[in-house]
């Protein structure tokens, strides 16, 4: 444990990201992460229908279980905006004691300016 308060480095997901239905607008609590398969799922709702996701709330669970002494959260996502809270004030978890930081390249109801692997 002392060693991720010292050497723990930002977290960082480059990954599609979308509203687990395609018919409501992304927020904190309906947002889903897209896990990279061996078939790289290109869209959300693909994804959803085969199980490869995980809900943005649940990972943010997970960020905020690591005991870094600070922690650096960068979503490559499209909706990056609309879980950003997940990982500050709106997490039940946070700890108001450790620095928090995340960034995002897109707000809710935004597509990020992502480019596949070729």
């Amino acid at each position: 444990m002392i060693f991720l308060n010292l050497h723990a480095g930002p977290i960082f997901l480059n990954l599609h990201a979308g509203p687990i239905s395609s018919h409501t607008a992304a927020n904190p609590s309906d947002v889903v992460f897209v896990l990279w398969t061996d078939e790289k799922p290109v869209a959300a709702p693909f994804a959803v229908a085969k199980g490869d996701w995980m809900m943005a709330t649940r990972f943010a669970d997970l960020v905020h279980a690591i005991p870094a002494g600070e922690v650096i959260v960068i979503l490559d996502t499209c909706e990056a905006g609309a879980v950003s809270p997940l990982f500050i004030d709106e997490n039940p978890h946070d700890d108001e004691r450790r620095p928090e930081s995340v960034i995002t390249s897109s707000g809710a109801g935004q597509f990020a300016n992502f480019a596949a692997d070729h």
